[in-house]
């Protein structure tokens, strides 16, 4: 962005104006930065200064351990003006930004050295987030992966695990601990994640390769011309979705991945409904030979199947309240809502039945098409823009005979204090569903 801005002051004619960037040294883990930093030479662009902080942290620990380079000299070597100082002393900073003025043709990157958390006890020069991390819940989505990934990994020597950055806050580091020389970091560097992970399964292996959600779409291309169009055997198994990641807001809540995965032919699609889901699914995930996308939240897990015995089968239908004057379909934490909203509903004398579709693609025709012809109206209930996922799948399915009511995101997402709040916000609540299913009886 910071390219074509400057571009746009050039072509305006505005000779003072300055393009500031900044960032830190873990984003330039992502080959974004470089096609940037590459096409800022080529225009030769003097109105544009990157300024990068240098604290030799990002999220899974020092960035020397994650992607070891020295950026400075790499910035250097493809046509930068690179000028260095210290981040916390104002004075020099804006003796360098004034230097950084001064030098024609060609863009200026300037690396201040900064300690992180400087000042604050047990933060400073360390990669923690807080100051006093919240309580890991008893029952965790994340948490539930992680420590399935560690057990499979036991009985399967095969099982490999990639991550971009994440591997704390995906819980992929549990299966690093004990597998060290079958786990990959690759940094925040999401298409070098699919292909990384594309090349272990040509080798042989069975990939893993784990990141938030959102950002895993940065890997769509490559998901598509090398794992998809060549039907190779990895899992990628995405995090933090949906609105899970409440406090990160909209750049972190993939509300379009079920759109885009879907789209691909081969491509199986699976959302475990919670915790104890996640641990039925996860191994059937890594037995299936092909390509698999599966979505997980963060944390919030209510009790949806904790009370369930069932084994897991990619492509079936689970029913988890019956009914048959309208029903729910939908996947995630969602679906505690709509049990909720059953209850309720039966006390008013409607049975509305909640069915977990954990599969969205392929999807169960026979099954949905059995229960859409039987009861004819269907709620579908998603943590997902209403364009392009479950409800549109089902839909597109019983358009002749059902009637579709999709409750879903429609935006880019929302900050929030909690998952539950969010869910309100966005009309997929207990009592937003109640209404929906109402008006379908009644109309």
């Amino acid at each position: 962005m910071g390219v074509g801005l400057a571009l746009a002051s050039r072509v305006r004619g505005c000779g003072d104006g300055v393009v500031y960037v900044l960032m830190g040294d873990g984003e330039l883990n992502e080959g974004q930065a470089w096609e940037a930093a590459m096409t800022a030479v080529k225009y030769g662009l003097d109105n544009l200064v990157a300024i990068v902080s240098l604290n030799g942290y990002q999220l899974d620990g020092p960035s020397s351990t994650i992607k070891p380079i020295n950026y400075a000299r790499v910035f250097e070597a493809i046509g930068w003006n690179v000028l260095y100082g210290n981040g916390h002393d104002y004075e020099d900073i804006i003796r360098l930004i004034s230097k950084a003025r001064e030098v024609k043709g060609r863009p200026t990157v300037i690396f201040l050295s900064t300690v992180r958390g400087r000042g604050i006890k047990n933060l400073e020069n360390t990669h923690k987030q807080t100051l006093n991390s919240p309580p890991r819940p008893q029952f965790s989505m994340r948490e539930a992966l992680g420590t399935t990934l560690a057990r499979l990994g036991e009985d399967n020597d095969r099982l490999v695990v990639v991550t971009a950055d994440v591997g704390e806050s995906t819980r992929a580091r549990y299966f690093g601990e004990r597998f060290p020389n079958r786990y990959f970091n690759v940094g925040i560097s999401e298409q070098d994640l699919i292909g990384v992970a594309v090349g272990l399964a040509l080798g042989g292996y069975v990939p893993v390769a784990m990141a938030y959600a959102m950002f895993m779409m940065r890997g769509w291309e490559q998901i598509r011309n090398s794992l998809g169009r060549m039907n190779l055997n990895v899992k990628l198994i995405a995090t933090h979705a949906g609105l899970s990641d409440f406090a990160d807001g909209p750049s972190h809540q993939a509300l379009e991945d079920v759109a885009l995965m879907r789209t691909l032919s081969n491509m199986v699609v699976v959302a475990p409904a919670d915790a104890w889901d996640v641990e039925r699914v996860i191994p059937k995930v890594i037995e299936y030979n092909g390509p698999v996308y599966v979505r997980i939240g963060r944390d919030y897990s209510p009790p949806i199947t904790m009370d369930l015995d069932y084994e897991f089968r990619i492509g079936e239908v689970y029913e988890l309240v019956d009914g048959d004057d309208v029903i729910v379909m939908g996947y995630g934490p969602v679906l505690h809502n709509a049990v909720r909203a059953a209850l309720e509903l039966r006390k008013m004398g409607i049975k509305m039945g909640v069915y977990n579709v954990p599969t969205i693609k392929p999807l169960n025709r026979d099954a949905v098409v059995r229960i859409a012809r039987r009861v004819g109206n269907i709620v579908v209930v998603e943590e997902h823009s209403p364009r392009g996922g479950l409800g549109s799948a089902i839909a597109e399915l019983v358009s002749g005979f059902a009637r579709v009511r999709i409750l879903g995101v429609d935006g880019y997402g929302h900050w929030g204090r909690s998952e539950e709040e969010l869910l309100r916000f966005y009309g997929l609540d207990e009592e937003s569903i109640m209404d929906a299913a109402l008006k379908l009886v009644n109309s």
